[in-house]
């Protein structure tokens, strides 16, 4: 008799804890990608759901070292790879990811 309950609740919580990850692996891949430079004269708020893309950024940096002229000529990006995040992995190889680290202002960045 024992075994006919846990197996059952063993299954209901097993499936849970699979729709939960997936709720919050989902809410957790829409974020923002904030690029600035060391001054902090250039900053751009990557949403590529929203189409504020990578290309985009670079389009507005074009235009920003022409009209501005800045000594600093490298794009930082501001948030950081948080490897204990195992599903985020693949995610550390695209191009948003190319530029390297500073740490922002930007809470949760």
């Amino acid at each position: 008799m024992h075994k006919k309950i846990t197996l059952p609740l063993s299954g209901a919580i097993l499936i849970l804890l699979l729709v939960s990850n997936i709720y919050f692996y989902n809410i957790s891949s829409w974020q923002w990608y904030s690029y600035t430079t060391r001054d902090g004269g250039f900053v751009f708020d990557a949403y590529p759901a929203k189409g504020r893309d990578q290309e985009m950024m670079i389009r507005n940096w074009e235009i920003y070292k022409t009209n501005e002229h800045p000594s600093d000529t490298i794009i930082y990006r501001t948030f950081p790879k948080n490897y204990f995040l195992a599903w985020k992995w693949l995610s550390y190889t695209r191009a948003q990811y190319d530029f390297p680290y500073i740490p922002g202002d930007r809470p949760g960045s």
